[in-house]
């Protein structure tokens, strides 16, 4: 059984690549609950291109277990800050 469409449902279980065919459906993100309230800047039309600063100045960022991150670089970390990445999670700089 290929998944073509979804509505809102949750997904149990594994889903291997074989059983996606087609373009993957649309979803809406507007039930999604725990997100912080700001997600950093966008520009372009309809805010297509997400950006990040260049140099992290919070004293501390730490990922929660089993949780993973991704920024654009290079990054650097400014003197004083600290970026704690936890046991099981992953933070990628593309």
């Amino acid at each position: 059984m290929a998944l073509t469409s979804v509505e809102g449902h949750m997904v149990e279980g594994t889903i291997s690549a074989s059983q996606l065919t087609g373009p993957l459906p649309a979803i809406s993100g507007a039930a999604l609950t725990g997100l912080p309230a700001s997600g950093g800047t966008s520009i372009g039309n309809d805010n297509i291109i997400r950006t990040n600063s260049s140099t992290i100045t919070a004293t501390t960022s730490t990922f929660e277990a089993n949780t993973n991150g991704m920024s654009v670089g290079p990054v650097s970390i400014a003197v004083g800050s600290t970026v704690n990445v936890t046991s099981g999670s992953v933070w990628t700089i593309v």
